[in-house]
Protein backbone atom coordinates (compact mmCIF):
# COMPACT_ATOMS: atom_id res chain seq x y z
CA UNK A 1 0.00 0.00 0.00
CA UNK A 2 2.72 2.39 1.00
CA UNK A 3 4.54 2.13 -2.58
CA UNK A 4 1.23 2.53 -4.55
CA UNK A 5 0.43 5.64 -2.37
CA UNK A 6 4.15 6.76 -2.94
CA UNK A 7 3.35 6.35 -6.83
CA UNK A 8 -0.46 7.04 -7.39
CA UNK A 9 -1.39 10.61 -8.33
CA UNK A 10 -3.76 10.28 -6.12
CA UNK A 11 -4.93 8.89 -2.77
CA UNK A 12 -4.91 5.12 -2.52
CA UNK A 13 -8.19 3.35 -1.76
CA UNK A 14 -7.21 -0.10 -2.63
CA UNK A 15 -4.72 -2.30 -3.18
CA UNK A 16 -5.27 -6.02 -5.04
CA UNK A 17 -3.05 -8.94 -5.91
CA UNK A 18 -3.40 -10.23 -9.42
CA UNK A 19 -1.21 -12.20 -10.63
CA UNK A 20 2.50 -13.50 -9.75
CA UNK A 21 4.69 -15.24 -12.00
CA UNK A 22 8.02 -16.08 -13.14
CA UNK A 23 8.90 -12.18 -15.20
CA UNK A 24 6.43 -10.06 -12.48
CA UNK A 25 3.81 -9.72 -9.91
CA UNK A 26 0.94 -7.30 -10.34
CA UNK A 27 -1.69 -5.12 -8.55
CA UNK A 28 -4.80 -3.37 -9.21
CA UNK A 29 -4.44 -0.45 -7.04
CA UNK A 30 -8.01 1.39 -6.71
CA UNK A 31 -7.39 5.45 -6.13
CA UNK A 32 -10.12 8.03 -6.44
CA UNK A 33 -12.33 6.04 -8.98
CA UNK A 34 -9.50 5.72 -11.14
CA UNK A 35 -7.26 2.18 -11.48
CA UNK A 36 -3.83 1.71 -11.99
CA UNK A 37 -1.47 -1.40 -12.53
CA UNK A 38 1.69 -1.81 -9.57
CA UNK A 39 3.82 -3.61 -11.48
CA UNK A 40 7.14 -5.16 -9.68
CA UNK A 41 9.85 -6.54 -11.91
CA UNK A 42 11.98 -9.26 -11.81
CA UNK A 43 15.99 -8.10 -11.31
CA UNK A 44 17.71 -8.54 -14.58
CA UNK A 45 21.36 -9.54 -14.32
CA UNK A 46 24.29 -6.97 -13.76
CA UNK A 47 25.19 -4.80 -16.68
CA UNK A 48 21.50 -5.30 -18.23
CA UNK A 49 19.11 -2.38 -18.68
CA UNK A 50 16.20 -3.28 -16.24
CA UNK A 51 12.95 -4.37 -17.29
CA UNK A 52 11.63 -1.39 -16.02
CA UNK A 53 13.40 0.57 -18.01
CA UNK A 54 12.58 -0.94 -21.08
CA UNK A 55 9.28 -1.06 -20.80
CA UNK A 56 8.98 2.92 -19.59
CA UNK A 57 10.99 3.47 -22.89
CA UNK A 58 8.31 1.31 -25.03
CA UNK A 59 5.44 2.93 -23.14
CA UNK A 60 6.50 6.56 -23.39
CA UNK A 61 7.73 6.19 -26.70
CA UNK A 62 4.66 4.16 -28.57
CA UNK A 63 2.13 6.77 -26.50
CA UNK A 64 4.11 9.74 -28.00
CA UNK A 65 2.78 8.41 -31.24
CA UNK A 66 -1.05 9.42 -30.18
CA UNK A 67 -2.14 5.39 -30.76
CA UNK A 68 -3.76 4.55 -28.23
CA UNK A 69 -2.54 0.89 -28.33
CA UNK A 70 -0.51 0.71 -25.29
CA UNK A 71 -1.45 1.58 -21.19
CA UNK A 72 0.36 5.06 -20.37
CA UNK A 73 2.81 4.97 -18.30
CA UNK A 74 2.12 7.06 -14.72
CA UNK A 75 5.54 6.41 -12.70
CA UNK A 76 8.45 4.34 -11.47
CA UNK A 77 10.13 3.45 -7.99
CA UNK A 78 13.43 1.89 -9.11
CA UNK A 79 14.70 1.58 -5.46
CA UNK A 80 11.80 -1.06 -5.15
CA UNK A 81 12.01 -2.31 -8.92
CA UNK A 82 8.47 -1.28 -10.09
CA UNK A 83 6.24 0.81 -11.67
CA UNK A 84 2.47 2.67 -12.33
CA UNK A 85 1.40 2.02 -15.43
CA UNK A 86 -2.67 2.30 -16.81
CA UNK A 87 -4.77 -0.54 -15.96
CA UNK A 88 -6.61 -2.63 -18.69
CA UNK A 89 -10.21 -3.76 -18.08
CA UNK A 90 -10.45 -6.06 -20.87
CA UNK A 91 -10.75 -9.47 -22.56
CA UNK A 92 -8.25 -12.27 -23.00
CA UNK A 93 -8.44 -13.73 -26.84
CA UNK A 94 -9.57 -16.95 -26.79
CA UNK A 95 -10.24 -16.54 -30.64
CA UNK A 96 -8.27 -15.66 -33.85
CA UNK A 97 -9.15 -13.99 -36.58
CA UNK A 98 -7.83 -12.35 -39.31
CA UNK A 99 -8.81 -8.89 -37.99
CA UNK A 100 -7.18 -9.13 -35.55
CA UNK A 101 -3.87 -10.38 -37.14
CA UNK A 102 -4.09 -7.62 -39.30
CA UNK A 103 -4.19 -4.98 -36.20
CA UNK A 104 -1.31 -7.40 -34.81
CA UNK A 105 0.75 -6.86 -38.36
CA UNK A 106 -0.27 -2.84 -38.55
CA UNK A 107 1.43 -1.98 -34.67
CA UNK A 108 4.52 -3.94 -35.90
CA UNK A 109 4.26 -1.41 -38.94
CA UNK A 110 3.48 1.61 -36.71
CA UNK A 111 6.49 0.51 -34.96
CA UNK A 112 9.29 0.23 -37.89
CA UNK A 113 7.55 3.61 -39.79
CA UNK A 114 8.44 5.29 -36.51
CA UNK A 115 11.97 3.97 -35.80
CA UNK A 116 13.46 7.10 -36.95
CA UNK A 117 11.50 9.01 -34.21
CA UNK A 118 14.11 10.96 -31.76
CA UNK A 119 12.63 9.13 -28.90
CA UNK A 120 13.72 5.85 -30.53
CA UNK A 121 17.56 7.20 -29.77
CA UNK A 122 17.61 6.07 -26.34
CA UNK A 123 16.28 2.79 -26.80
CA UNK A 124 18.79 0.08 -26.54
CA UNK A 125 18.48 -3.97 -28.06
CA UNK A 126 15.64 -5.97 -27.55
CA UNK A 127 16.84 -8.88 -24.56
CA UNK A 128 18.20 -11.36 -26.26
CA UNK A 129 18.71 -9.53 -29.97
CA UNK A 130 19.85 -11.93 -32.73
CA UNK A 131 21.28 -8.92 -35.10
CA UNK A 132 24.05 -11.80 -36.92
CA UNK A 133 23.41 -15.43 -37.93
CA UNK A 134 26.93 -16.09 -35.02
CA UNK A 135 24.59 -14.35 -32.13
CA UNK A 136 21.34 -16.52 -32.71
CA UNK A 137 23.74 -19.80 -32.89
CA UNK A 138 25.52 -18.32 -29.76
CA UNK A 139 22.12 -19.06 -27.90
CA UNK A 140 21.46 -22.14 -29.38
CA UNK A 141 24.79 -23.78 -28.19
CA UNK A 142 24.71 -21.96 -24.58
CA UNK A 143 20.88 -23.30 -24.00
CA UNK A 144 21.77 -26.47 -25.71
CA UNK A 145 24.82 -27.17 -23.26
CA UNK A 146 22.72 -25.78 -20.62
CA UNK A 147 19.67 -28.71 -21.11
CA UNK A 148 22.14 -31.46 -21.77
CA UNK A 149 23.96 -30.73 -18.37
CA UNK A 150 20.50 -29.52 -16.02
CA UNK A 151 17.54 -31.57 -17.72
CA UNK A 152 17.84 -34.44 -16.93
CA UNK A 153 18.39 -37.97 -18.05
CA UNK A 154 15.59 -37.90 -20.93
CA UNK A 155 16.73 -34.54 -21.70
CA UNK A 156 19.85 -35.16 -22.13
CA UNK A 157 19.44 -38.37 -24.34
CA UNK A 158 16.98 -36.27 -26.36
CA UNK A 159 18.93 -33.25 -26.81
CA UNK A 160 22.49 -35.39 -27.56
CA UNK A 161 20.81 -37.97 -30.01
CA UNK A 162 18.13 -36.12 -31.73
CA UNK A 163 18.41 -32.14 -31.10
CA UNK A 164 22.32 -32.09 -31.86
CA UNK A 165 22.12 -34.12 -35.19
CA UNK A 166 19.07 -31.75 -37.03
CA UNK A 167 20.33 -28.40 -35.72
CA UNK A 168 23.84 -29.07 -37.26
CA UNK A 169 22.19 -30.07 -40.31
CA UNK A 170 20.04 -27.24 -40.80
CA UNK A 171 23.07 -24.68 -39.19
CA UNK A 172 25.05 -26.30 -42.14
CA UNK A 173 22.56 -25.46 -44.78
CA UNK A 174 21.75 -22.34 -43.59
CA UNK A 175 25.74 -20.89 -43.63
CA UNK A 176 26.06 -22.58 -47.38
CA UNK A 177 22.70 -21.08 -48.72
CA UNK A 178 23.79 -17.64 -46.97
CA UNK A 179 26.95 -17.52 -48.90
CA UNK A 180 24.91 -18.11 -51.71
CA UNK A 181 23.46 -14.71 -51.18
CA UNK A 182 26.42 -13.00 -50.61
CA UNK A 183 26.52 -13.03 -46.99
CA UNK A 184 27.48 -14.74 -43.76
CA UNK A 185 26.79 -16.06 -40.10
CA UNK A 186 29.02 -12.93 -39.06
CA UNK A 187 27.63 -10.43 -41.00
CA UNK A 188 25.39 -7.97 -38.36
CA UNK A 189 22.45 -6.69 -40.03
CA UNK A 190 22.93 -2.65 -40.95
CA UNK A 191 21.59 -0.36 -38.48
CA UNK A 192 19.27 0.97 -41.34
CA UNK A 193 17.61 -2.35 -41.15
CA UNK A 194 16.96 -2.94 -37.79
CA UNK A 195 12.90 -2.41 -36.41
CA UNK A 196 11.28 -1.57 -32.77
CA UNK A 197 10.32 -4.89 -31.30
CA UNK A 198 8.19 -5.85 -28.34
CA UNK A 199 10.15 -9.06 -28.40
CA UNK A 200 7.57 -11.13 -26.65
CA UNK A 201 5.10 -9.92 -28.81
CA UNK A 202 1.45 -11.72 -29.63
CA UNK A 203 -1.98 -12.28 -28.39
CA UNK A 204 -0.87 -13.80 -25.51
CA UNK A 205 0.39 -10.21 -24.74
CA UNK A 206 -2.70 -8.40 -25.38
CA UNK A 207 -6.11 -7.70 -24.85
CA UNK A 208 -9.65 -6.97 -26.52
CA UNK A 209 -11.39 -3.59 -24.65
CA UNK A 210 -14.89 -2.24 -26.41
CA UNK A 211 -14.92 -6.16 -28.05
CA UNK A 212 -12.69 -4.58 -31.54
CA UNK A 213 -9.89 -2.38 -29.97
CA UNK A 214 -6.44 -4.60 -29.60
CA UNK A 215 -4.25 -3.26 -26.25
CA UNK A 216 -0.55 -4.56 -26.58
CA UNK A 217 0.85 -5.59 -22.95
CA UNK A 218 4.13 -6.19 -21.73
CA UNK A 219 7.28 -4.78 -23.09
CA UNK A 220 10.27 -5.65 -20.42
CA UNK A 221 12.45 -6.65 -23.30
CA UNK A 222 11.31 -3.98 -26.16
CA UNK A 223 14.12 -2.90 -28.17
CA UNK A 224 16.06 -2.94 -31.45
CA UNK A 225 15.71 -6.31 -32.94
CA UNK A 226 16.04 -7.58 -36.90
CA UNK A 227 13.30 -8.04 -38.64
CA UNK A 228 13.12 -11.78 -39.58
CA UNK A 229 14.11 -12.30 -35.61
CA UNK A 230 10.64 -10.23 -34.70
CA UNK A 231 8.79 -12.27 -37.44
CA UNK A 232 9.99 -15.64 -36.85
CA UNK A 233 9.19 -15.44 -33.12
CA UNK A 234 6.21 -14.82 -34.01
CA UNK A 235 5.00 -16.94 -36.19
CA UNK A 236 6.68 -19.58 -33.83
CA UNK A 237 5.44 -18.58 -30.57
CA UNK A 238 3.83 -21.06 -28.61
CA UNK A 239 1.32 -18.63 -27.25
CA UNK A 240 0.28 -17.43 -30.70
CA UNK A 241 -1.68 -20.95 -31.69
CA UNK A 242 -1.46 -19.75 -35.08
CA UNK A 243 -3.13 -22.17 -37.98
CA UNK A 244 -0.99 -22.31 -41.01
CA UNK A 245 -3.62 -20.01 -42.79
CA UNK A 246 -3.06 -17.87 -39.72
CA UNK A 247 0.27 -18.10 -40.34
CA UNK A 248 0.18 -17.39 -44.32
CA UNK A 249 -1.83 -14.36 -43.87
CA UNK A 250 0.32 -12.85 -41.18
CA UNK A 251 3.29 -13.52 -42.79
CA UNK A 252 2.22 -11.53 -45.92
CA UNK A 253 0.83 -8.89 -43.86
CA UNK A 254 3.60 -8.61 -41.63
CA UNK A 255 6.30 -8.88 -44.45
CA UNK A 256 5.01 -5.73 -46.60
CA UNK A 257 6.26 -3.42 -43.53
CA UNK A 258 9.78 -4.91 -44.47
CA UNK A 259 10.34 -4.32 -48.16
CA UNK A 260 13.18 -2.06 -47.87
CA UNK A 261 15.04 -4.54 -45.50
CA UNK A 262 17.83 -5.95 -47.64
CA UNK A 263 17.31 -9.97 -48.25
CA UNK A 264 14.47 -10.04 -45.80
CA UNK A 265 12.73 -12.76 -47.54
CA UNK A 266 16.13 -14.86 -48.42
CA UNK A 267 17.08 -14.11 -44.77
CA UNK A 268 13.37 -15.24 -43.45
CA UNK A 269 13.60 -18.00 -45.19
CA UNK A 270 17.14 -19.77 -43.77
CA UNK A 271 16.88 -18.53 -40.15
CA UNK A 272 13.31 -19.00 -39.95
CA UNK A 273 14.17 -23.03 -39.20
CA UNK A 274 16.45 -22.24 -36.71
CA UNK A 275 13.97 -19.89 -34.99
CA UNK A 276 11.79 -22.68 -34.49
CA UNK A 277 14.55 -24.57 -32.95
CA UNK A 278 15.55 -21.85 -30.75
CA UNK A 279 11.79 -21.95 -29.24
CA UNK A 280 12.13 -26.13 -28.81
CA UNK A 281 14.89 -25.36 -26.66
CA UNK A 282 12.76 -22.43 -24.52
CA UNK A 283 10.19 -24.88 -24.41
CA UNK A 284 12.43 -27.60 -23.00
CA UNK A 285 13.04 -25.02 -19.77
CA UNK A 286 10.69 -26.13 -17.99
CA UNK A 287 13.06 -29.55 -17.11
CA UNK A 288 15.29 -26.81 -15.92
CA UNK A 289 15.89 -26.58 -12.07
CA UNK A 290 15.78 -22.91 -12.27
CA UNK A 291 12.37 -23.01 -13.49
CA UNK A 292 11.10 -25.58 -10.91
CA UNK A 293 12.81 -23.67 -8.25
CA UNK A 294 10.99 -20.27 -9.41
CA UNK A 295 7.56 -22.10 -9.93
CA UNK A 296 4.68 -21.25 -7.58
CA UNK A 297 4.64 -23.78 -5.19
CA UNK A 298 1.01 -25.20 -6.49
CA UNK A 299 2.37 -25.56 -9.84
CA UNK A 300 4.97 -28.27 -8.28
CA UNK A 301 3.76 -32.09 -8.96
CA UNK A 302 1.07 -33.02 -11.39
CA UNK A 303 0.94 -29.87 -12.98
CA UNK A 304 4.54 -29.48 -13.79
CA UNK A 305 5.11 -33.10 -14.82
CA UNK A 306 2.12 -32.77 -17.55
CA UNK A 307 3.78 -29.34 -18.45
CA UNK A 308 6.52 -31.04 -19.10
CA UNK A 309 4.66 -33.96 -20.88
CA UNK A 310 2.98 -31.34 -23.17
CA UNK A 311 5.66 -29.42 -24.02
CA UNK A 312 8.20 -32.25 -25.11
CA UNK A 313 5.39 -33.75 -27.07
CA UNK A 314 4.90 -30.14 -28.90
CA UNK A 315 8.96 -29.66 -29.19
CA UNK A 316 9.04 -33.43 -30.40
CA UNK A 317 6.00 -32.50 -33.42
CA UNK A 318 8.53 -29.23 -34.62
CA UNK A 319 11.13 -31.79 -35.00
CA UNK A 320 9.32 -34.14 -37.05
CA UNK A 321 8.28 -31.00 -39.61
CA UNK A 322 11.66 -29.48 -39.74
CA UNK A 323 13.55 -33.08 -40.20
CA UNK A 324 10.77 -33.54 -43.30
CA UNK A 325 11.12 -30.44 -44.83
CA UNK A 326 13.40 -27.69 -43.23
CA UNK A 327 13.80 -25.79 -46.85
CA UNK A 328 10.39 -24.90 -47.13
CA UNK A 329 8.98 -23.74 -43.37
CA UNK A 330 7.46 -20.90 -45.06
CA UNK A 331 5.58 -22.19 -47.27
CA UNK A 332 2.10 -22.45 -45.39
CA UNK A 333 0.30 -24.50 -47.79
CA UNK A 334 1.32 -27.60 -46.93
Amino acid sequence: MHIAAMLSPEKVVDVTSIASGGNSRIYRVESSGKFFALKFYRNESKGLESRLDKERKALLFINNLRANLVPKFFNADKENNCSLIEWIDGQQITKINLSLLKKASDFIGLLHENRLDPLAKGIALGTEACISGLSLEKQFLTRTKLLSEKGGNIIKDFIDAEFIPLSQNILSWVEKDLASVGISMDDEVNKKDLTLSPVDFGFHNSMLIKKSHLIFLDFEYFGWADPVHLVSDTLAHPGMKLSNAHKKYFFKEISSHYDSVNLFKQRMKLFYPLYQLRWCLIMLNVFLPDFINKSPQQSIGDSLRNMQKVRFKNVKKIMVELRKDHKNMLNFDK
